[in-house]
């Protein structure tokens, strides 16, 4: 339920009050005239000539107390809504009356004339003087027609009596119209009444709707100008303290990685419950979290469920409940609780889920803020260990051959003036170690970046890349194959991907595994490419290198896992002491992995 529609029932509400108010009193005026109706029958039988004649006239009166004690339970619930209640009902006691005055046998009509003058009050004044004047024209035949007024004359006592109430009752609707110059003065006064109470009714509603405006408003500013979600959290809650009433409020969010909540803001917990870690896996604090929605708490049994969480929850009696949720990602809760009964409505939890979407949002800027400077920082440590792993490679390689070279010709230099033939056999030496060392080079800058792999594609990269070894006598044999006839080329990303990922297991079987070969192979099979890097070293025991891992300032393995993330595809390692490593990638063929000649193509 929005705010319109809660203030326009609110509105619609106070009418029903107001008229079932109303209609109340014209209940009670009613009652009046029947219980006096009923009076006058027993008087009237009592004194009468012929007392078992009035039996009628007494049952009639009290039927009619009757029929005003039923529409009072009428006024109270059909009629709290209908504004013609009032004129419709009081023609019928007009009618009602002067019949049962009627066969009462009394002199005078005078209690009948009531009615017809709470007409005036209730409807018209022209109802009001209408009415006076069928019952005083009803009276004076009666008068004619009554056996025990045969003497009747208006000259009589009855008769100055009976005219002189007629004309007074008369006078009433006379006068107020002459007074006010309007037919319908006294119901334009309820009128005034009741717009007043309307119009005193918007200034609040709209009031509350502009504060709940403003401090959305308020909370929104917050986020755009802060990525510390703990700030727009405090914030939130203060916000929440200005809308609703609220004796106890907390904020729960999860700590790090582990399954433990924390309270990030609160007001109302004590000390210890603002210290204490909640548990997300048990109780009502799992199901909440499991809850999609917010949700309403009124019944005292679900509050004592929090109460145990919560001591300090023991005074309050209404809970609003909201999971802190961004699409799969559930960041924590909130709760907020009134010592009040019912305090919380529908559309409280509207209000709610607009000031803890921003809230939530900022969560989510943060965290995709935070995993932006984790990834840059990956970023820099893998630029960074590329760079010491070229400075190494060059100076193990290359750069030390480059200073054999240099001594190596200067001893050749002083062989050629005394042992010519001998210097002759060094050259021959220093021209192999010197297409060794060009072999390395290129090597070197074809793992940096294979051109190949640009122009040609991932296997011709790969059948290049092992015919390069081995490099030196302490490098293993590398094999390349292909399974399958499929003719399929990979977007650059996912070939890229591939090929660093086979590369590094490839670094890492020579440094490490002390094999003889190493196997690279690529498989298309059911929708997936899969590449697999297998050597026939020493291996080791995965369950161990796991365990530790996070020790160890290699990042080898969770480099080769987040790359194949990257790209969809994920990377398992297999192993065994003494059997050799087996590292295979598994990528899914999807339209985004293929190359844009391929990306129309199924692969099944």
């Amino acid at each position: 339920m929005d705010v319109e529609t809660r203030t326009r029932n609110q509105l619609n509400k106070q009418v029903e009050n107001f008229l079932a108010n109303s209609n109340l009193r014209l209940s009670y005026s009613r009652g009046f005239i029947g219980g006096t109706l009923v009076v006058f029958a027993l008087l009237k039988r009592a004194f009468a000539a012929a007392p078992e004649e009035s039996w009628l006239g007494l049952y009639l009166a009290i039927g009619y107390f009757a029929y005003v004690l039923a529409g009072f339970v009428i006024a109270r619930t059909i009629a709290r809504k209908a504004r013609a209640y009032p004129r419709i009902s009081l023609y019928l006691d007009v009618l009602v009356v002067t019949g049962i005055s009627w066969v009462i046998g009394l002199p005078v009509f005078g209690i009948a004339y009531l009615p017809a003058l709470l007409l005036g009050v209730f409807a018209r004044l022209t109802d009001s003087a209408l009415g006076v004047t069928f019952v005083g024209f009803v009276n004076i035949i009666f008068f004619y027609v009554n056996p025990y007024s045969v003497n009747f004359s208006l000259g009589s006592l009855e008769g100055i009596a009976m005219l002189a109430v007629f004309a007074g009752a008369l006078l009433f609707p006379l006068t107020l119209y002459f007074i006010t110059g309007s037919g319908t003065a006294l119901m334009d006064i309820g009128d005034k009444l009741l717009a007043r109470v309307l119009d005193r009714s918007d200034v609040e509603n709209i009031t509350e709707l502009q504060s709940r405006v403003q401090s959305i408003y308020r909370v929104s500013s917050t986020l755009t100008s802060s990525l510390d979600y703990q700030k727009v959290v405090r914030d939130m809650l203060t916000e929440l303290e200005l809308v609703f009433d609220i004796s106890v409020g907390v904020v729960l969010l999860f700590e790090g990685t582990t399954d433990s909540l924390k309270v990030a803001d609160s007001e109302g917990l004590n000390e210890v419950e603002r210290k204490r870690l909640y548990s997300s896996n048990q109780g009502v604090v799992k199901e909440a979290l499991a809850e999609a929605q917010p949700f309403l708490i009124n019944d005292d049994d679900t509050i004592n469920s929090w109460r145990k969480l919560f001591p300090s929850l023991a005074k309050c009696r209404a809970a609003l409940i909201m999971p802190l949720r961004g699409g799969y990602e559930v960041y924590g809760l909130l709760l907020i609780a009134s010592q009040k009964v019912d305090k919380y409505h529908s559309s409280d939890v509207q209000l709610m889920v607009a000031l803890t979407s921003h809230t939530i949002v900022a969560m989510q800027n943060a965290t995709l803020y935070k995993n932006l400077l984790a990834e840059r920082n990956k970023m820099l440590t893998s630029e960074e260990e590329v760079r010491h792993t070229l400075a190494r490679n060059l100076h193990d390689g290359p750069a030390q051959a480059v200073a054999s070279f240099s001594m190596q010709i200067e001893f050749i230099r002083r062989l050629m003036r005394s042992e010519p033939e001998r210097a002759y056999n060094e050259l021959a030496i220093l021209g192999k170690q010197a297409l060794q060392t060009s072999k390395e080079i290129r090597t070197l800058l074809y793992e940096l970046r294979p051109l190949v792999l640009e122009s040609q594609g991932l296997e011709a990269a790969l059948e290049q890349y092992a015919s390069r070894f081995p490099t030196n006598q302490n490098d293993p044999a590398v094999h390349f194959s292909r399974l399958g006839e499929e003719d399929i080329r990979l977007s650059p990303s996912v070939e890229n991907t591939i090929f660093t990922i086979l590369q590094e297991a490839v670094n890492n079987a020579r440094k490490h595994a002390q094999a003889k070969n190493i196997w690279l192979q690529l498989d298309y099979k059911e929708g997936y490419i899969n590449a697999v890097a297998q050597d026939d070293g020493k291996g080791f025991d995965t369950s161990a290198i796991e365990q530790n891992y996070d020790k160890r300032g290699s990042l080898g393995m969770t480099n080769m896992r987040e790359r194949a993330a990257l790209v969809g595809g994920k990377v398992t390692i297999e192993s065994r002491v003494g059997k050799g490593t087996r590292v295979i990638i598994r990528i899914p063929l999807t339209e985004s992995n293929l190359a844009s000649d391929d990306a129309i193509e199924t692969v099944s």
